[in-house]
């Protein structure tokens, strides 16, 4: 709570667009030319418009500034109950201290009597490479950065080349007919072990 009154404080001085990611809805305070530039990237359409100062009276369980990396430790340093994650120049994600993808994978886990090496994750950015790290098998997309890849069991094709479908083909996960097997190469490691989401773990900001 403390940092979500900072956080709208800031954003009320020094206005930037930023996603207020509530438990079943979103909205942002305003838009500009780097939101435009990220809506385009990644073909999203337009979240409604609200003050940011509903999130002083609801629960906020990330936030999505839209700010480059030359200000995010600016915000960051002013946010020290929070984390943060960036997979592309445009936007961050901020989520609780404690809150991340893996704290959701054991939260899961734990509601349906899972074991966490029977857990597989698919991932493509940075703000994953912690979940495929903490996942029984981490699986990264092919279009994903080589320090993406890198963290992962295993290296699949990209999204438009059925990669979820093949990785689990590879697995014996399923048998239906399918794209013929890309090299994924060899699993980086041999082991066994940030947001399914903050939310999953129970986490506010």
């Amino acid at each position: 709570p403390n940092d979500i009154r900072t956080a709208v404080g800031l954003i009320e001085r020094e206005p930037f667009p930023c996603l207020f990611i509530e438990e079943d809805r979103m909205y942002i305070n305003c838009a500009d030319d780097n939101f435009r530039a990220a809506q385009r990237l990644l073909n999203f359409g337009d979240p409604p418009v609200e003050s940011p100062s509903r999130a002083l009276r609801t629960d906020i369980f990330q936030l999505m500034p839209f700010i480059g990396p030359e200000r995010e430790p600016w915000l960051m340093e002013r946010l020290p109950r929070c984390r943060s994650t960036r997979w592309n120049p445009y936007f961050m994600d901020v989520v609780p201290e404690g809150g991340s993808k893996s704290v959701g994978i054991d939260a899961i886990c734990r509601s349906y009597g899972i074991a966490p090496d029977e857990t597989m994750a698919f991932g493509d950015g940075q703000n994953d490479i912690e979940m495929l790290r903490h996942a029984g098998i981490g699986v990264a997309m092919g279009n994903a950065a080589e320090e993406v890849q890198a963290a992962a069991d295993y290296v699949t094709a990209s999204v438009d080349e059925d990669g979820v479908g093949r990785a689990l083909r590879h697995f014996g996960l399923i048998r239906r007919p399918g794209p013929p097997e890309i090299p994924g190469g060899p699993p980086n490691r041999a082991r066994r072990t940030e947001n399914a989401s903050a939310r999953a773990a129970g986490k506010r900001i």
